[in-house]
């Protein structure tokens, strides 16, 4: 009896962190076969968060460009438009409510239509309590929790994955571009631009799943007592408000699991470089790099106080040129790398 209680509650903890709490997230369930564009409605569990008109494919009637990433469906968006009010939305109903304080991973799969004009960043993931549903085509201005950092390129398929940890009690998620149109990088491509261009965005295979951050730690450890492995991010970037070098929530929470995520080797050595954008003095501004230096390094020797190195640079090496508030954001930073 004793043992048949233990084994339920094993499986029952152990399937609660291995759920994919997305439905269809692998685009599989329909009702009916698409026969052309605009007809998302046709798949199970998914809808348009707004005005636009998403596609659904699937080789059972119309395919796509390219090959899904796995099995026979995946969805295609518009994200960045010459018009910038066409850009399209999906969403879906999560099977259960994110809980507050709980590690989370999303994971999914991009491709950037290799017919497109142009390639972009800054693909997110936005959850919320509520469901999103424009009556309009007008973008989706949110926070999103994660989101693509670089320009995806073209012509194969991209797996993101990020961490997050969830404020508590959404329910819904909604996958597209929510930043303004100067805060978007593009790259543009070998195709001829022509009124109208567009990013295109084929998506496949959706996992969301709790995270058990005693459980990443002891597989982390495990995996080096024989080397150092790939099997981790190896570069982080903190981000900080203008002329402030404590972490916001969302910045700790992210540095912490990004930490949890490293493997317990004395191996290992971390460096902390830390920016400025160039609003104040350079002597002010490199003073500020060190603070954000140090606010970073407290969160990083709370699980390793072995090989740090500290740099701070001020406001040299920016990543954007500081002509406006968004190039100004991204070179608040600190970046972390970890060598062997």
């Amino acid at each position: 009896m004793r043992r048949a209680l233990f084994l339920f509650l094993y499986f029952s903890i152990y399937n609660t962190f291995s759920q994919n709490l997305i439905p269809n997230g692998q685009l599989e369930s329909f009702q009916d076969c698409p026969s052309g564009l605009r007809q998302l409605h046709k798949i199970n569990d998914w809808f348009s968060a707004s005005a636009g008109t998403p596609e659904y494919y699937n080789t059972c009637g119309f395919p796509a460009n390219v090959n899904p990433k796995q099995g026979n469906g995946l969805i295609g968006l518009i994200l960045y438009s010459d018009y910038y009010i066409d850009i399209e939305y999906v969403g879906v109903m999560l099977k259960d409510t994110l809980e507050r304080g709980q590690t989370y991973l999303l994971e999914f799969y991009v491709y950037v239509d290799e017919n497109a004009p142009f390639s972009i960043d800054k693909i997110g993931a936005f959850f919320s309590s509520s469901k999103v549903k424009l009556a309009h085509w007008s973008p989706i201005v949110e926070k999103p929790q994660v989101f693509a950092k670089q320009i995806i390129e073209p012509s194969r398929w991209v797996k993101f994955e990020e961490f997050f940890v969830a404020n508590g009690g959404e329910q819904f998620m909604t996958v597209g571009n929510f930043f303004e149109k100067d805060e978007v990088k593009i790259k543009r491509n070998s195709h001829k631009h022509t009124a109208g261009w567009y990013s295109y965005f084929y998506f496949d295979d959706f996992s969301l799943k709790k995270v058990r951050t005693d459980e990443l730690k002891s597989n982390s450890k495990s995996d080096s007592k024989s080397s150092f492995t790939n099997s981790f991010q190896k570069k982080h970037i903190v981000y900080f408000e203008s002329d402030e070098f404590d972490l916001s929530l969302d910045e700790l929470n992210r540095l912490k699991n990004f930490v949890v995520q490293i493997p317990e080797n004395d191996k290992i050595q971390f460096e902390l470089t830390g920016f400025t954008d160039s609003d104040a003095s350079k002597a002010y501004n490199l003073e500020l790099s060190k603070n954000r230096v140090e606010s970073v390094s407290k969160i990083v020797k709370e699980q390793f106080s072995w090989n740090l190195i500290k740099l701070w640079k001020g406001e040299e090496s920016p990543l954007n040129e500081n002509k406006n508030e968004f190039d100004k954001s991204q070179n608040r930073r600190v970046e972390i790398s970890i060598f062997p």
